[in-house]
């Protein structure tokens, strides 16, 4: 019982015996003493502490360099961390400039092709001398009766009934109906659409005429007359209507049948320029919309825009085409 009773004495007594914190006192001042004394002889400048302690130093310089060489990986393999880190942060920032670059580069290259197509718009009708005012197709129908657009310019715009439409390849065909801020666009292929022009280099006289389809008859062509597949067909400015010398489209072989395919899309319209050409048969043909005429702003100056421009296809809307 009494050895229990010392070994639960034993398990149970806490902190450090005073005989042995008396000696680790002792040990941590007589080192102290010793520091002091050390630093006291190298400020005295004698000689012999200072031969030992560079024998001290001589005994330890294999001791750190085999200390160092031990180290080195250690030391490298903390400079490899450090680089990979760096190396990470700089991926990842290089990655989001990347991403920030490659965003910029698509806008940068729409903004070029807008610029692109409002100068070629711009080039088309001011070498002709027409005032224009560019807008935005916002709707279109197609169907065995009709085919037409919505544009959104009308009679704010000094839009009227009868004004040719064109964009960046060629005619696309003309307007009918007006309201204060959008107007209709009658196409080319519409069966109504009948267009006076020119075909080949020999400007042999007929008429284009909408089918419902793709692609346009030729109508009233001079008995004899010569045509080919690829002959150019441009507007005849005969009637008043439209201005001599718009695009059309090109001749083409449709089962033993010559028909015109236009040379603008007509299926895929983004941005449309309404040609201000004002003639007495502009006059005559009158505004077939409702609501009075007489509140129509004059018309904006040669090379005015409304909106922005981006038509989709390449080439020139208009040939050496004069004002009658």
């Amino acid at each position: 019982m009494r050895r229990l009773r010392e070994d639960h004495l034993n398990l149970t007594r806490r902190g450090i015996d005073p005989r042995r914190r008396f000696g680790i006192s002792r040990t941590f001042l007589a080192l102290v003493l010793v520091s002091a004394a050390l630093l006291v002889l190298s400020r005295l400048d004698v000689s012999w502490v200072n031969d030992a302690r560079w024998q001290a130093s001589e005994l330890m310089v294999p001791v750190q360099s085999a200390v160092a060489d031990a180290l080195a990986p250690l030391r490298s393999a903390g400079r490899a961390v450090s680089e990979f880190n760096n190396l990470a942060g700089e991926i990842t920032a290089l990655r989001d400039e990347n991403r920030r670059l490659k965003a910029a580069e698509g806008r940068v290259g729409e903004l070029e092709r807008r610029l692109a197509d409002i100068t070629a718009l711009a080039r088309v009708v001011v070498d002709q001398a027409l005032p224009f005012v560019t807008a935005r197709v916002i709707a279109s129908s197609s169907s065995s009766v009709a085919s037409t657009v919505s544009i959104n310019a009308g009679r704010g715009s000094a839009v009227r009934s009868g004004y040719p439409v064109v964009n960046r390849d060629g005619l696309v065909g003309r307007i009918v109906d007006t309201g204060q801020s959008a107007a209709r666009v009658l196409l080319l292929t519409d069966l109504t659409s009948r267009i006076p022009v020119l075909v080949g280099r020999g400007s042999l006289r007929a008429v284009a005429t909408g089918d419902g389809g793709p692609r346009l008859r030729l109508s009233f062509v001079t008995r004899g007359a010569t045509i080919a597949a690829g002959d150019e067909v441009v507007t005849s400015g005969a009637g008043g209507l439209f201005p001599r010398g718009l695009q059309l489209g090109r001749v083409v072989d449709d089962g033993g049948t010559f028909k015109v395919e236009p040379f603008a899309a007509l299926d895929d319209l983004d941005h449309v320029s309404v040609l201000l050409h004002d003639t007495p048969v502009i006059e005559l043909y009158g505004d077939a919309s409702p609501g009075p005429r007489d509140d129509r702003p004059q018309r904006p100056p040669a090379g005015s825009q409304q909106g922005v421009s981006v038509p989709e296809r390449g080439g020139a809307a208009l040939s050496g085409a004069r004002s009658p």
